[in-house]
């Protein structure tokens, strides 16, 4: 007579944890990311990454399930723990993968997870869009991972502009921000939504942050410190923080790390000596009532966005906003994946005659120009050239250089603060530098800002007979001057036009 066998072919009684790893291996793959985390993902059915603990539809929660239902019992934690530690070691073999959260940028192809219990994803391409059941690539989710509607067909990005309270002369580049945002593979530039209270500042970046990463919590409170705002990218591609009122070097740094790609080492657990790598690029919005008042390095990233006041009578309910919304979500989601594809059409073809620093968006924006026939890239680069000049003005020591500079002027940072202390205003400044180093840290730092704010700044070196570290600075007004003395003196003597 033939002896009846387990699950595992074998005459002897399995122990819970066997039972366990052999389910898990029957039903998912398991994978160690680019950042030394283990996932599992399903075998068959949707392909959503399922975190190995942590609770509800973790691995460990699903295994429970499945044993309960094969064995009629559940099994210990312990059980599932060991389990769990099995598959870890057996995958910490295999090679690392990349996960992506929400986008994947692959080559000309960019994927767009749905967000829903489909697992499904979106896949654009130069021909078009398309959604797809098992993509190519390895997405994660987080709690705060929501859907996104079905894109809807034939509908017009515009609509946006009948719910959110934006100027005419920015929109261009608020749908430039939108579709460049669906390719992780660059550095995006910040909206730094500004205006009083009532203008609608809140509002519009809760439907930015929607159109891209719709989540739970679509705007966020300014993080404590630095590691907060670690936490919230860990959950998140879009990082929209409300009501910001002041920044801490700390989260000035942090902010421009988040769009300029970095990364993080995190102990595990408090108890834990094992350590996680935490990668992070995202897309930021900020937004406040003064957002002027901002370190050069992050104002260089910053594209200011001021909110006109909206009169009782342009007033509408939030009800009948939401309305609209609902109406307009799943149209203006297509327009931007019909978009999306054209610009990825021909993005190759696009050449810049000069690359401003965030140039990759620079490149989606004369893209979509070519596309609508419009000018959002001349706007943006004006109003970049605008916020640089706002930096100048909110900084005593810039300011105090601008306006007592008559012209060109050459030295060292010892010699330019020795001339400026006089300037200095009443009591102690921190943004004021103190001595000669702080003086060479400020003006490389604020080189890049002051330069599209017009003016000439060039940091000459040590190689002279003083071995000495030397600046060459003429501000807006005195370089605008001489380059108009110049091209006018060329002017007469060449008889014609010079080159401006």
């Amino acid at each position: 007579m033939e002896t009846d066998k387990n699950v595992l072919g074998s005459t002897e009684k399995p122990s819970a944890t066997e039972v366990l790893v052999f389910l898990a291996k029957l039903h998912f793959e398991f994978i160690r990311t680019i950042e030394n985390d283990f996932l599992a993902v399903p075998v068959n059915g949707p392909k959503i990454a399922k975190n190995l603990r942590g609770g509800q539809n973790s691995l460990g929660d699903d295994l429970m399930r499945r044993y309960r239902d094969q064995c009629g019992k559940i099994p210990s934690e312990r059980a599932v723990n060991d389990a769990i530690r099995v598959i870890m070691s057996d995958a910490s073999t295999a090679d690392p993968v990349t996960t992506y959260l929400r986008y994947a940028r692959v080559a000309e192809l960019i994927y767009i997870d749905l967000g829903d219990s489909t697992g499904q994803a979106i896949e654009v391409t130069v021909n078009g869009w398309q959604i797809i059941d098992r993509p190519p690539i390895y997405f994660r989710r987080t709690a705060l991972t929501a859907p996104f509607p079905r894109p809807g067909n034939g509908g017009d990005v515009n609509q946006l502009f009948e719910i959110v309270n934006i100027p005419e002369e920015l929109r261009g580049i608020v749908i430039g921000f939108l579709i460049s945002s669906m390719d992780e593979s660059i550095s995006h530039p910040i909206p730094g939504v500004n205006g009083e209270q009532g203008s609608g500042k809140t509002s519009l970046c809760r439907k930015l942050s929607s159109l891209i990463d719709p989540s739970p919590v679509p705007v966020q409170s300014p993080p404590r410190d630095l590691a907060a705002l670690q936490d919230i990218a860990a959950g998140v591609y879009v990082i929209s923080l409300d009501n910001l009122s002041k920044y801490s070097d700390a989260l000035s740094d942090g902010l421009c790390t988040m769009v300029s790609g970095g990364a993080a080492v995190r102990r595990k657990l408090y108890e834990d000596k094992d350590q996680v790598v935490l990668k992070f690029k995202r897309v930021v919005i900020l937004n406040g009532i003064n957002l002027t008042e901002m370190r050069e390095d992050l104002a260089d990233r910053v594209i200011p966005i001021h909110l006109p006041r909206i009169s009782e009578e342009q007033r509408r309910s939030d009800a009948d906003l939401e309305a609209t919304w609902a109406e307009v979500y799943p149209s203006i989601f297509g327009a931007m994946l019909d978009l999306l594809s054209q610009v990825l059409r021909i993005l190759p073809s696009v050449k810049l005659e000069s690359m401003p620093r965030m140039a990759d968006f620079a490149r989606y924006l004369a893209a979509l120009d070519a596309i609508q026939g419009t000018n959002s890239l001349g706007q943006y680069l004006n109003e970049i050239g605008k916020s640089a000049a706002n930096s100048v003005d909110s900084d005593p020591f810039l300011k105090a250089l601008e306006s007592h500079l008559t012209g060109s002027w050459t030295g060292t940072a010892s010699e330019l603060l020795e001339e400026l202390n006089p300037y200095a205003p009443f009591g102690f400044d921190k943004s004021w530098p103190h001595n000669p180093k702080q003086v060479t840290e400020k003006l490389a730092r604020t080189a890049p800002t002051l330069r599209k704010a017009g003016w000439l700044i060039e940091d000459m070196g040590s190689n002279n007979h003083l071995n000495r570290r030397k600046w060459v600075i003429t501000p807006a007004a005195s370089y605008a001057s001489q380059f108009f003395t110049l091209n006018t003196k060329e002017k007469e003597e060449s008889g014609g036009f010079g080159k401006f």
